[in-house]
């Protein structure tokens, strides 16, 4: 089968999307599937191993929905579309209502089977600033423009649907959950590991952070390391991930006496960053809506054998308390990385849980197998 995957960010974009659409697109190529990719960028075709990438231009505007309708119609049928859908990520300020109307035109006059990937639905209602709510708006029509085209639903996280529902999915209509798999794979290399927790932390035990250290996690983060820090003098923070200097500087201007504590790891191949995790004796991962199946930098240290300390929120599954995570409240989680690093034993097996936890429901393997049970209606 050929697939023509659309997306708002593909490597060498940094985000979560990119590398979620990547590990899913070369993972349908080993399984024998011819595997397109639009996204944006310089206009242009060029080949990510198995993978052909096409480059529509800056945005999913007018010209560049052009190209992608030229490319498409010169492709034979039948073809299968699979969007990966986050609002903000096709321009227009997170309101680009004529790309949801191509989609949906795509399904009723081209004859293509359109299977769409909710990674986010809609900004929320705030009640400041006002103007927000312009985009919530916005992004709600979208979803009532594309769900009637829409040959499959999925999503990252069950807490998806009830507002698809709200915005005019059928109640008949069946919405899947969809694993998000880790998109750093583990790398065997114990030496370059040993290597590496020289490094950062020559005296004591090495905790890390994975992400891209934006307001909302940083917020909750930023407390958490000072009091971590404080209470253990010869802790490591390793810091990996996009602005994790900035985010570093930011905190060790706030709090000079932790600054020596603080370490910002060069990482930015998969491999690298796999290195970097296995050298961890602990992540701690926060997130303002919980820990939940989206969440690819907690996918990251599970697949990668890392004990993992997060917390509970709106988006967390029930599952989750069956998984070889440290979850619980926000408020708990510095006193359960301190018992965690002080019980090396406790700390092991809750990474083998982890890893194992991980293999069972989240594994790229999960998603192939969804994806190629073609079970939705097929246009045309």
């Amino acid at each position: 089968m050929k697939w023509h995957i659309v997306t708002s960010e593909y490597p060498p974009d940094a985000g979560g999307v990119a590398g979620y659409t990547a590990v899913v697109a070369h993972a349908l190529a080993a399984a024998g599937h011819a595997v397109h990719v639009s996204t944006r960028g310089p206009v242009g075709t060029s080949a990510d191993g198995p993978v052909t990438v096409h480059r529509v231009g800056a945005s999913f505007g007018r010209a560049g929905l052009r190209e992608l309708t030229a490319r498409l119609d010169a492709s034979p049928k039948p073809r299968r579309l699979f969007v990966q859908y986050t609002p903000h990520g096709y321009g227009l300020k997170a309101m680009n209502l004529p790309f949801a109307c191509w989609l949906r035109r795509r399904a009723a006059t081209s004859g293509d089977a359109v299977d769409l990937m909710f990674h986010e639905v809609a900004y929320p209602w705030v009640r400041s600033p006002l103007r927000h709510n312009l985009i919530a708006a916005a992004n709600r029509l979208m979803v009532r423009v594309l769900l009637p085209g829409a040959s499959r639903v999925f999503v990252t996280v069950p807490a998806w649907e009830p507002l698809l529902r709200a915005n005019g999915l059928p109640a008949t209509t069946p919405v899947s959950v969809l694993p998000v798999p880790s998109n750093i794979p583990q790398i065997c290399a114990n030496f370059g590991v040993g290597c590496l927790r020289d490094t950062f932390a020559a005296s004591g035990p090495v905790v890390g952070h994975f992400g891209t250290y934006g307001d909302l996690v940083g917020r909750s983060l930023e407390p958490m390391v000072v009091a971590l820090c404080r209470r253990m003098p010869t802790l490591g923070i390793i810091l990996v991930g996009r602005s994790n200097r900035a985010w570093r500087d930011g905190v060790a201007m706030r709090h000079p006496e932790i600054a020596g504590q603080l370490v910002c790891a060069d990482a930015t191949t998969s491999g690298d960053i796999s290195r970097v995790l296995q050298a961890c004796d602990l992540l701690v991962q926060p997130y303002p809506d919980g820990v939940s199946g989206r969440r690819t930098s907690v996918m990251a240290g599970l697949a990668n054998g890392v004990a993992v300390v997060t917390n509970a929120g709106a988006l967390t599954e029930p599952a989750w308390s069956a998984s070889g995570l440290a979850v619980g409240p926000t408020a708990d989680l510095v006193r359960t990385a301190l018992d965690l690093l002080g019980d090396p034993e406790r700390r092991a097996a809750l990474a083998d849980a982890g890893r194992r936890y991980y293999e069972a429901h989240f594994a790229v393997g999960h998603t192939v197998r969804a994806l190629v049970a073609l079970d939705g209606p097929t246009h045309g």
